[in-house]
């Protein structure tokens, strides 16, 4: 029997603590059904201070993904989208244990819109929020509250989001951005490509995200 086991047989996760807090409804939810008491938890959503220089007008260079190259973070199916996203120019932030194999894959396919920026300064984060036309978060995984979505509103930039998990809660459709069904690689191309056109609604998008 686990550590935790033991606890959930002594009560301790019921009994022990005065306030659980999350940052979403979602998570709330799984710890509701996990048997903590619903008034013992708070939602407390992660928050960023706004980026004050604020001129979203036609931008447009790039998608940009910034996170951990890993599996459960679906950067192997975001990808497989940009292959058939020739013409628009895809930027990857971070690094991980998928960083080879996604490189190589990139390279096999020809993929050469896309590029791999590795880990950079908080001044080159920065620089590289400002340009972008939307943000993508391709997870594979449940999340809690990605401050990424968070930071990409404080500069007015849409997200085009998996639908999974907590996302929904944090991207409202055509508003902030756009959802795509996790892990398919056909159609998160072609929200892409929606969002890369639109170039009116994408406009709109950056006012609300802001």
């Amino acid at each position: 029997v686990s550590l935790l086991d033991r606890h959930w047989q002594k009560g301790t996760w019921v009994n022990m603590v005065d306030c659980y807090i999350t940052a979403t409804e979602f998570s709330r939810q799984k710890l509701i059904t996990a048997g903590i008491p619903a008034q013992k938890i708070a939602v407390k959503p992660n928050f960023v201070y706004p980026e004050c220089s604020y001129d979203r007008k036609n931008q447009k260079k790039y998608a940009l993904y910034v996170g951990r190259l890993s599996r459960e973070k679906g950067v192997d199916v975001l990808l497989k989208a940009w292959e058939g996203l020739r013409d628009i120019p895809l930027k990857i932030m971070g690094d991980g244990p998928l960083a080879t194999e996604l490189k190589n894959y990139a390279q096999k396919k020809n993929i050469h819109q896309i590029e791999f920026l590795g880990y950079l300064s908080q001044e080159g984060y920065h620089a590289y929020m400002k340009g972008e036309g939307f943000i993508v978060v391709p997870s594979v995984c449940y999340e809690n509250f990605p401050r990424i979505i968070a930071e990409a509103y404080a500069y007015g930039v849409p997200v085009l989001a998996s639908r999974l998990g907590t996302l929904p809660e944090l991207v409202r459709g055509k508003e902030t951005g756009l959802m795509f069904v996790s892990g398919n690689p056909c159609d998160l191309a072609q929200k892409a490509r929606w969002l890369w056109t639109q170039d009116e609604d994408r406009e709109r998008m950056n006012r609300i995200a802001r």
